[in-house]
């Protein structure tokens, strides 16, 4: 996070949940407890903005999983992806979230681009 978006990220409600959508203009959602969706700028970065910054591997707060590369031994650690809200996020992105607080960098090969077929 950049100051701004953990500042964001720490003024939402505990049960609010985050998600991150769309290819070609990538959009923050901001679910309420009661199911209610709305887009929100939180001043999250996607992959995309930061390719230009020159940074091969950057760290990273959360994941998708269109294309994860886990060491085998990192997912031991894991039961599953959470189902519970971690930082605002859930399944994968919450995965990325959860994996940070045991210690273990996310992060980003930008020299690599993952497309849906």
């Amino acid at each position: 996070h950049s100051n701004a978006s953990r500042a964001a990220f720490d003024a939402l409600p505990a049960d609010a949940l985050v998600v991150q959508g769309g290819y070609d203009k990538p959009t923050t959602y901001v679910v309420d407890a009661a199911g209610a969706k709305a887009p929100r700028d939180l001043g999250i970065r996607h992959l995309d903005a930061l390719r230009g910054e020159g940074e091969r591997y950057p760290r990273l707060d959360a994941v998708g999983t269109a294309c994860l590369l886990v060491r085998r031994w990192v997912l031991e650690g894991f039961d599953a992806f959470p189902d519970e809200l971690v930082d605002h996020l859930l399944e994968s992105e919450g995965f990325g979230a959860l994996a940070r607080t045991r210690g273990f960098s996310v992060v980003a090969d930008l020299g690599v681009e993952v497309v849906h077929a």
